[in-house]
């Protein structure tokens, strides 16, 4: 087989318009990695519409940290803890690149969104109720109650954000995340939560077994 047919030992393909078979003369072991397009533009600079039905060597068209991660996974041999080091490293670099995203994206808000998109054109049937029946399957909840978490997580953000802030208005920040009023707030909190947002606040500052909401402030 002539060197060019060869298929390199780190390869990249792009978007393929059909079925692609390759022969191998023996036993292989082979791993591969599946990146959305927008995430392969953030990660490398590059569209993938330029490699539409190609296969290229990788190191053919990146360079740098980022290849050098896929060439310490294929001089481990695939080991376990080869590919527990790159998925943290992928997953810090990724992190890293997408940081100036807006918040959002990395919330409750964003997964909602990708599920009801799913929700909308899996299975047969594209009526609204078909939608919704499956979003609850998938879910175990209806989409007004998925909603309802995703408000309360806007408004955690901001509430963790304000909280110190004496002067900050509760009535501006209910209508800001979503809630038709302070008390629309105060009844989802207490029922999501168990308790009031005051009491709530008070707890955060004063209760130990509410270490919990102090950690996940630091998120935001």
């Amino acid at each position: 087989m002539p060197d060019e047919d060869l298929m390199p030992e780190i390869a990249f393909s792009g978007p393929q318009s059909e079925a692609v078979l390759s022969y191998n003369p023996g036993s292989i072991f082979s791993v591969s990695l599946g990146i959305y397009p927008e995430a392969w533009r953030v990660l490398t600079g590059m569209d993938v519409s330029e490699f539409r039905n190609k296969t290229v060597a990788l190191n053919s068209i990146i360079d740098g940290d980022f290849l050098v991660m896929f060439q310490g996974l294929l001089a481990s041999s695939f080991s376990l803890d080869a590919q527990l080091l790159f998925e943290g490293k992928f997953e810090k670099l990724w992190q890293k690149l997408r940081a100036d995203k807006p918040k959002a994206s990395n919330m409750l808000e964003d997964w909602l969104c990708r599920m009801v998109a799913h929700a909308a054109i899996s299975g047969i049937g594209k009526g609204l109720r078909q939608s919704q029946r499956r979003l609850k399957y998938m879910t175990g909840q209806n989409q007004r109650e998925l909603s309802a978490y995703v408000r309360m997580e806007k408004l955690f953000s901001v509430w963790m954000q304000n909280r110190q802030d004496d002067g900050a208005a509760l009535a501006g920040i209910a209508t800001d995340v979503g809630f038709s009023d302070q008390s629309h707030m105060g009844r989802d909190v207490k029922r999501i939560i168990g308790m009031s947002p005051a009491k709530l606040n008070r707890l955060i500052d004063s209760d130990e077994s509410f270490w919990f909401y102090r950690l996940l402030g630091e998120r935001y």
